[in-house]
């Protein structure tokens, strides 16, 4: 518990330390006159974008299940486990969302234990990454004048990505490898890391079981494809929020920056990190530090309205209460 808290308070005081330099260095004032020259219809079609992200990243996982589990989880039960987990992701500490998921599809399709459902997110957060830092590689040579260290870090992150892909087909096809590994760990760590990484490397297999299939790999890899284009998509349809210059490369780039920044330590819901991320972004292009801010606020309020809205009629249609899915998560 002690560890968890201290964790905890450090997200929220690196969240808090993060909103305190946006409001000091843009300024209260003009903060405010952006966000009343911001486009609010622009909120209508950028919802049913962010829905829409949400009913194929449930669609995906549907193909990162068993196929023994795969027709008897429900797409409904799927995109339950989403958007409440991602509900608790920003409102609860330390990405709970990541183990709330899993465990309100194990609860909406019994058949799909929590174990399963975990090892499948994980499998999912595998191949997101991979897409993000391919993604990164390819735009950073794109964005002008750049210091060499930036081309280096793209090229790195490149080979990393192909690093992942290897690790991914490696746990898929010769799981022994693997098991050799758990061996090494046990004998190598202390008890308690070789215990956290033996559970890891084991959710690791079970989880790319699916992938043994080429069939589900390549399909995969496609909804990954089809996932990641319209989450760019979409930060270019918010851009119409302000009065930039709308390009699709500028809501490619405002994604993957906030993709890479929002896995660093903050309060729920990356509060601060969001903000300094879509500061970094605007900045890039020589947007308007204000409008930068207005974007952010408006942007990441949508996700907190899409999430809550839909826990709501969740929690109301099913009569399963938060409070009763935070106490199964901490037994």
């Amino acid at each position: 518990m002690t560890e968890r808290f201290f964790k905890a308070l450090v997200g929220f005081l690196i969240s808090a330390i993060l909103l305190f330099y946006v409001c000091y260095s843009v300024g209260l004032k003009e903060i405010f006159e952006a966000l009343l020259r911001v486009n609010y219809l622009i909120l209508i079609p950028g919802a049913i974008a962010l829905y829409v992200q949400c009913l194929l990243r449930a669609w995906r996982w549907r193909y990162l299940l068993p196929a023994d589990l795969r027709n008897q989880a429900s797409f409904k039960s799927l995109l339950d486990g989403y958007m409440i987990g991602s509900f608790a992701t920003y409102v609860l500490p330390l990405r709970a969302g990541e183990f709330i998921r899993p465990l309100v599809l194990s609860m909406r399709a019994p058949v799909v234990g929590f174990a399963i459902g975990f090892s499948s997110v994980v499998v999912e957060r595998f191949f997101d990454l991979l897409t993000v830092l391919i993604s990164f590689s390819l735009v950073v040579p794109l964005l002008g004048e750049i210091p060499t260290w930036a081309i280096a870090g793209a090229r790195f992150l490149a080979v990393l990505a192909a690093s992942l892909l290897g690790l991914l087909l490696l746990a898929a096809f010769l799981p022994k490898f693997y098991f050799l590994a758990i061996k090494l760990v046990e004998k190598l760590l202390p008890d308690i890391i070789a215990k956290t990484l033996k559970s890891f490397i084991s959710g690791i297999i079970q989880g790319t079981r699916v992938l043994r299939d080429w069939k589900i790999l390549l399909l995969v890899l496609l909804m990954t494809t089809l996932i990641w284009l319209s989450c760019y998509s979409t930060f270019y349809l918010f851009l119409f929020l302000v009065d930039v210059e709308q390009s699709f490369f500028a809501g490619t780039v405002l994604a993957i920056i906030l993709a890479l920044a929002v896995a660093a330590p903050s309060a729920p819901g990356f509060i601060g990190v969001y903000q300094v991320a879509c500061l970094a972004g605007f900045a890039i292009f020589g947007f308007n530090r204000e409008d930068a801010v207005a974007y952010s606020l408006v942007t990441h309020l949508l996700h907190y309205l899409l999430f809550s809205l839909y826990a709501l009629y969740f929690f109301v249609d099913t009569k399963i209460t938060f409070s009763n899915l935070i106490r199964q998560r901490k037994v």
